[in-house]
C-alpha cells in the first residue's frame, strides 16, 4: 500500500508535465504568514507556503511545501501531498446520496524534514452546500513509521466565499481529528482562515490577491499531551 501511494502521487506528478489535455485547470498559489505565538520550537516565525492544486480526468491532486524561518531557530520544511480518485469519474457513475456526492480513493503522504514519511489512506466525499465551492471530508488510515501500530484521521476542508457589500471574503481552511499512534496522544488541528480580496479591492484583478489572517489551534500538538497552540498569523496570498 505505502508503495502503491508513492508510485500514485508520482504518476500524478508527472502526468501534469505531459499532458495538459489531460487536466480540468491548475491552481497554484504562493502564501507569505507571520506569527509569534508558538508553543514549541521558536516564538517568532515566518513561513512562505507553495501550494498547488488541479482537477484531472479522474480526480483531483493538491499539494502544499511551508519553508519556515524562524527568529532565532534553524530552517525547517514540511511537504504534503493529497491525491483523490473519483468513482464516478472513473465509472462514468452519477453516484449521490443527499448532499453527498462521489465517492473518492484518497492516499495522502506527508514529508517532514529528517524523519520518516506518514502515510495516510482511505475515503473521502464532497458535500453540496451552497455557496461553497468545495467542502470535503476524508477518512483515512493513518500510518507514521516511526511509530508502532497505526491509527484514524478524519479531515475537512473547505472554501466558501462571500461579500459584505461591495467587499469579498474567502474563508478556507483544514481541520485533521487525528487518533493516538504509539505512545503519541490524539490530536486536533483546526487551521480556519479569514482572507479579503485585495486584489478586487485596489487592483481590479479579483481572485489574485487576498491578505487576512489564519488561526492555527492544534491542540496536543504532534500528539505531545498537555501542548496546546494557538497562533493568530497574519497572511498574505497570491494566486497566480
Amino acid at each position: 500500500m505505502k508503495v502503491f501511494l508513492v508510485v500514485l502521487v508520482l504518476l500524478v506528478s508527472s502526468i501534469t508535465v505531459r499532458a495538459d489535455d489531460f487536466f480540468k485547470f491548475h491552481a497554484p498559489n504562493i502564501q507569505y504568514l507571520y506569527g509569534n505565538n508558538f508553543e514549541l520550537g521558536p516564538n517568532e516565525r515566518h513561513i512562505i507556503t507553495l501550494e498547488y492544486a488541479n482537477a484531472f480526468k479522474y480526480g483531483n491532486f493538491f499539494a502544499f511545501s511551508d519553508l519556515s524561518f524562524p527568529n532565532g531557530g534553524d530552517f525547517s520544511h514540511y511537504t504534503e501531498g493529497i491525491l483523490r480518485l473519483s468513482f464516478n469519474k472513473m465509472t462514468e457513475s452519477k453516484l449521490k446520496l443527499g448532499p453527498f456526492s462521489d465517492l473518492y480513493l484518497a492516499g495522502s503522504l506527508e514529508l517532514p524534514k529528517g524523519k520518516n514519511p506518514r502515510y495516510l489512506y482511505g475515503l473521502s466525499t464532497d458535500i453540496d452546500v451552497p455557496g461553497f465551492n468545495f467542502l470535503r471530508l476524508i477518512a483515512y488510515i493513518r500510518d507514521n513509521p516511526d511509530l508502532p501500530g497505526s491509527t484514524h484521521q478524519i479531515t475537512a476542508v473547505w472554501n466558501l466565499p462571500f461579500k459584505i457589500g461591495n467587499i469579498s471574503f474567502l474563508t478556507e481552511g483544514v481541520a485533521d481529528f487525528a487518533g493516538s499512534e504509539g505512545h503519541t496522544r490524539a490530536n486536533q488541528l483546526i487551521i480556519p482562515r479569514l482572507l479579503v480580496d485585495t486584489g478586487a479591492l485596489f487592483f481590479e484583478r479579483p481572485g489574485k490577491l487576498f491578505t487576512g489572517i489564519e488561526l492555527q489551534y492544534w491542540h496536543n500538538k504532534f500528539g505531545i499531551e498537555g501542548i496546546t497552540e494557538s497562533v493568530v498569523q497574519f497572511q498574505l496570498k497570491w494566486n497566480f
